[in-house]
């Protein structure tokens, strides 16, 4: 599992679109519930990260990655829906 610090600051203006507040509104749940941690503080910004030593975390990480592993199954089986066939070859290719 790879941590890393999150900067609320930069999270909030570059990942998220979501306001400072509205992330500082869902983060208080996630330190509730011991998911994330206060890691450090560098002049006024707090940084986070995962608690990597809660069992939730450890489970949300494995669901995470096996629904990965599901959906690329699922992409990797999928027919390519322009495949076709016969005389719908003809119909396809004029209709690009």
């Amino acid at each position: 599992m790879e941590t890393k610090y999150i900067n609320v600051t930069k999270l909030s203006c570059h990942d998220t679109r979501l306001s400072r507040k509205s992330i500082y509104k869902a983060l208080g749940p996630l330190l509730d519930y011991g998911l994330v941690i206060e890691s450090r503080t560098i002049a006024n910004t707090t940084l986070y990260k995962l608690n990597t030593d809660s069992k939730a975390v450890h489970f949300i990480d494995k669901f995470n990655n096996e629904l990965i592993r599901v959906i690329s199954d699922r992409e990797c089986t999928q027919e390519n829906p322009l495949e076709v066939k016969g005389k719908d070859a003809i119909a396809a290719i004029k209709s690009r």
